[in-house]
């Protein structure tokens, strides 16, 4: 306020003392003075002087600058939402069990794991029988349509103290599918803590898995919800009518529902 009321001051002292005739011509002090033209437009001149008719001569000229263009306020970018529609069910990989699913930028969390889990087809070693034992693990069951079919891949370690018999069988059984029953036979020598076909690769959809074999249900119409065994029997009861869970060894069950997936399906 105080530097204003010094600018008028010094203002009035141009106004009587800054445009003097002497021995004609125009004398008149160096002086920046603003000025307000009619039309409400400031102007700042080099000398009072040079201050044209009509213009009002002001302290400074930033009460009259003009309004600044107001910048467009940009609409904030609309988030996709990648988890829309992604529900997160409960589901298994192999014989591992994953729970309480949550969606997390398109991909499903899961914090529940439990590996070897009995609702993804997972049984507890059981020597029976010639105390034959066995670890089991589900690498894939996939239905696949077409030809309509449950495809199994199953690494499966022999856990006895003694090698496997030449020509003993392992059956994948569905007794509710009209009694449908696949068997492998064990061509070679397997001794303690050795992969059964720990030779093989196995390609299936692009995806290679060493160390197992493979089982198929075919001839469904549907990927309908069955319940399936895997058997392990010695020579003398390798056959479908002999092969039981009485007279071998149930290496793995489970139920198509839990256990497999649907091809194309996350």
């Amino acid at each position: 306020m105080r530097n204003i009321f010094i600018a008028l001051i010094a203002l009035a002292a141009l106004l009587l003392s800054g445009c003097t005739q002497g021995n004609g011509s125009e004398a008149c002090a160096q002086i920046v003075t603003p000025a307000v033209s009619p039309d409400g437009n400031c102007t700042a001149f080099a000398t009072p002087c040079d201050v044209p008719s009509g213009f009002t001569i002001v302290a400074s000229c930033e009460p009259y600058a003009p309004n600044q263009p107001v910048e467009e306020t940009q609409q904030p970018e609309q988030e996709i939402d990648l988890c829309k529609n992604i529900k997160c069910e409960d589901t298994c990989t192999g014989t591992s069990f994953y729970g309480d699913g949550r969606c997390s930028e398109g991909q499903c969390v899961y914090s529940v794991k439990q590996e070897n889990s009995d609702k993804c087809g997972y049984i507890e070693p059981q020597p029976t029988q010639g105390n034959w034992a066995f670890d089991a693990n589900l690498l894939l069951c996939e239905y696949i349509s077409p030809p309509n079919e449950y495809d199994f891949i199953y690494k499966i370690r022999n856990l006895s103290d003694k090698a496997l018999p030449y020509q003993s069988t392992i059956w994948l059984m569905v007794p509710d599918f009209n009694g449908y029953a696949q068997q492998r036979t064990i061509q070679g020598n397997y001794g303690p803590n050795r992969i059964l076909w720990e030779e093989n690769v196995t390609s299936y959809l692009g995806q290679n898995f060493r160390g197992g074999q493979e089982w198929k249900i075919r001839n469904l119409d549907s990927n309908k919800s069955l319940d399936f065994q895997l058997i392990f029997c010695t020579p003398e009861n390798s056959t479908k009518e002999k092969c039981t869970a009485e007279s071998g060894v149930v290496i793995a069950s489970g139920n198509t529902n839990t256990a497999c997936r649907i091809t194309g399906q996350a």
